[in-house]
């Protein structure tokens, strides 16, 4: 998103922020007033989720919160913010409020026909056989590894593909 836009991209894996304990916040701070000097950036927050489990942290998963929804109502840059979960349910619900966010999507799981795809892309890279449509695999063998990987999203699929 960053690169098609020509902008910076600050990538924070917003699940160690915890790790950090008391310096969490100094961090958090420091990192939004750098966002809003850069101006012009994507900052994309990777496992949003993961900060607010449930773990007893003494609040610090709720003043993280606070300092990133304070920033995000009053900020002056022109930041895109782009934040990931595996689990909405984890998030405080004052972030996932209207208006929080610009817009909320869902990414399922990869269908059928998307995994099929995702394979080609990645067996092309180590196969020669797979560019522009090739397969030397049998119907039967690729709709049988089809099947296998239905709970599988692409990150893992292309792992697959990477250990064969």
């Amino acid at each position: 998103c960053a690169q098609i836009v020509g902008v910076p991209l600050i990538l924070v894996d917003w699940g160690n922020f915890r790790g950090y304990g008391n310096e969490a916040e100094p961090r958090l701070k420091k990192l939004l007033k750098l966002t809003d000097r850069l101006n012009r950036v994507v900052i994309y927050f990777d496992d949003f989720d993961k900060s607010f489990a449930g773990f007893d942290d003494g609040g610090l998963g709720q003043r993280l919160a606070g300092t990133l929804l304070t920033w995000m109502q009053e900020r002056t840059s022109d930041a895109i913010v782009i934040a990931s979960v595996n689990r909405m349910e984890w998030l405080p619900p004052e972030l996932t409020r209207a208006g929080r966010f610009d817009y909320i999507y869902k990414v399922d799981l990869p269908n059928h026909g998307e995994r099929n795809t995702i394979f080609n892309l990645h067996l092309a890279r180590f196969d020669e056989r797979f560019k522009n449509g090739g397969d030397p695999y049998t119907h039967e063998s690729r709709k049988e590894v089809i099947k296998r990987t239905q709970r599988c999203v692409g990150s893992e699929i292309q792992t697959i593909v990477e250990r064969a």
